[in-house]
């Protein structure tokens, strides 16, 4: 949230292609050096934390200036594929992280390898096509929809974020996590493109205000029971 509200103003004064540009190194050097290692000692509890840190940070302004950069196309399709994205990433984790095993850690590298990658095609394919305009901006008049944004933040980010750590605190066998991680991929590859309409054509907050509802919801699901089932429906909700 902090970093998407700083955004506003950076983009405002250098262009959104432009901040793109600065924010996509400084992501892939935090994902490549979150990666875990062993030999760091105490360090390693300081070092952790601040590159996640930074990788989060910058990786917001990525995804937010990414999305703001797809929804001037003119077209509603590149903004549905651009945050559809998210869902494949999972997909593919997914399917590829859990076979690791005892070698999870080349993950990470593989995250950063991938980040670096991505950050070389945007820096080419993204062009500073407007000039960069001052701005004045003031943050009072968001808090309503900050405040959504939180909300949003709680019943979604945080369950992906923590969901891995469920599974492993009630010892889910592989296959489940598989499974779980696998609808979850799916759903959120889905979701862009069924709520877009919605979104769009629906009155004042409804949209919100349903989307709220289900993500509470489905959060609510694997509060209730550790049952598979109950898990995956979680999931996919």
């Amino acid at each position: 949230m902090v970093a998407d509200l700083r955004r506003a103003a950076l983009v405002g004064r250098h262009g959104r292609a432009s901040h793109q540009h600065q924010q996509l190194p400084s992501q892939h050097d935090g994902i490549g050096r979150a990666r875990p290692r062993r030999d760091v000692g105490e360090q390693f509890e300081v070092v952790l934390p601040a590159t996640r840190a930074a990788a989060g940070v910058t990786g917001a302004v990525v995804f937010v200036v990414g999305g703001v950069i797809a929804s001037r196309i003119g077209s509603g399709l590149p903004i549905t594929v651009y945050f559809a994205g998210a869902g494949l990433g999972i997909l593919v984790s997914a399917a590829t992280i859990p076979a690791l095993g005892a070698h999870w850690r080349l993950g990470w590298t593989g995250l950063g390898v991938a980040a670096g990658l991505a950050a070389l095609l945007s820096w080419s394919a993204a062009r500073s096509d407007e000039p960069p305009a001052a701005t004045n901006g003031r943050v009072r008049p968001l808090w309503r929809a900050g405040s959504t944004y939180l909300l949003f933040a709680a019943g979604y980010i945080t369950y992906i974020t923590f969901l891995s750590a469920y599974l492993a605190d009630r010892h889910a066998p592989t296959t489940q996590v598989v499974l779980t991680w696998t609808a979850l991929g799916p759903a959120v590859t889905v979701a862009p493109a069924r709520w877009s309409r919605p979104i769009t054509n629906w009155p004042g907050t409804r949209a919100s205000t349903v989307l709220l509802g289900l993500l509470a919801g489905g959060a609510a699901l694997a509060l209730l029971t550790p049952a598979p089932l109950v898990v995956l429906g979680s999931a996919v909700v």
